[in-house]
């Protein structure tokens, strides 16, 4: 859909869905309705659609799981896509009366692709194994559905476009951007020798008598990176080990061993030297580059949403969920359930019996 940043993440507390069927609009946002009827039939769809379910549930930071009744939800899958369609509106909103524009035939197209594409990244980064692709889950939904969707997904691309502050997506503009964060693309080389404890004494020793990176490692490393001179790899700050080695290196000056970390209980002593580190060159960190500007245009974007749901006039029927104020920001919350324990047990009010209140 849009996901600028993704609002919602809600603990899952099955819930029967009750009375929706009998309003006429179960959400309303800046005047405009979402009937039960047509909420009923999104929810459904999700819930009871095994593909789209797999896809959308790392889009919405929910399993979408049934409830524990027979045509019942968990309320906090009702929650999670009335989030959305909150937000859905807000944007679209934002977008026809600022913009005064309306998604054209072009851009519902590249719509549906981006959509497609974001599931199946999403699918992808973690693992899911959906049992259809992500253009069949799509093309699974029912058409007011697939339409609204692949609206919001084209109003909230538009956005981000035009939106002061968004940095483009074109090489030049990357370029600019990369210049201006160096800093964020360096790539450190490490060496690095596993020295067994009897020979830490024997290994520093020998560096202290001048001799190589390389031959140090070779003569004393048990780790297999000894056969090429202690040469380990190279890191970038996209790497999870970045700022672990940074920090195991840090002062050191370069081709210089670190004093020995303690590895396997101190069975072993693990000396890090940088090779080098450097800046990578803008074709080497493209990616990456553009996986940043990507983030920073939708932080961007997600300040404007933020600034559109806390002015937003929103009512959400009371049987599905209440409109409210978190530590994040205005949101869905589900409906509070009845204590199931320390209730105590009901006594008769007598003259001789004094009720207690807990």
């Amino acid at each position: 859909m849009r996901r600028l940043l993704v609002l919602l993440v809600l603990c899952a507390t099955a819930t029967t869905w009750y009375g929706a069927a009998n309003r006429s609009a179960a959400l309303v946002v800046n005047g405009t309705s979402v009937s039960s009827t047509e909420l009923t039939s999104e929810i459904t769809a999700v819930t009871t659609t095994p593909a789209l379910q797999c896809y959308l549930s790392e889009l919405y930071q929910n399993g979408f799981t049934s409830g524990a009744a027979r045509n019942a939800v968990s309320a906090s899958a009702v929650v999670a896509w009335i989030g959305g369609r909150v937000e859905g509106l807000a944007i679209r909103q934002y977008v026809q009366q600022h913009y005064h524009h309306t998604p054209t035939t072009t851009e519902l197209a590249t719509a549906t692709s981006a959509f497609e594409g974001e599931l199946t990244a999403l699918a992808t980064q973690h693992s899911l194994r959906c049992p259809s692709t992500a253009a069949a889950a799509v093309a699974s939904m029912p058409a007011s559905m697939r339409s609204t969707l692949i609206a919001s997904q084209a109003d909230s691309l538009y956005l981000i476009a035009h939106l002061k502050g968004t940095i483009p997506l074109t090489v030049p503009a990357l370029e600019a951007y990369y210049s201006k964060h160096r800093s964020s693309y360096t790539e450190t080389c490490i060496s690095v020798a596993l020295v067994p404890a009897a020979k830490v004494g024997a290994f520093e020793k020998a560096v202290r008598r001048g001799q190589s990176l390389s031959a140090s490692a070779k003569a004393y490393s048990v780790d297999p990176s000894a056969q090429r001179g202690g040469v380990y790899g190279c890191v970038t700050p996209a790497s999870s080990s970045y700022t672990a080695i940074q920090t195991d290196v840090a002062g050191l000056r370069l081709r210089t061993w670190s004093k020995p970390f303690p590895y396997q209980n101190g069975a072993y002593g693990l000396f890090v030297a940088v090779r080098s580190n450097d800046v990578q060159r803008f074709a080497a960190a493209a990616s990456a580059v553009l996986s940043d500007v990507r983030k920073a245009n939708a932080a961007n974007a997600s300040k404007l949403t933020s600034t559109l749901l806390y002015g937003a006039a929103v009512h959400v029927d009371p049987s599905l969920g209440v409109w409210e104020l978190t530590s994040n920001g205005p949101g869905v919350g589900a409906l509070a359930t009845p204590g199931l324990a320390d209730v105590a047990a009901p006594t008769l009010f007598t003259a001789t019996t004094v009720p207690t209140y807990r």
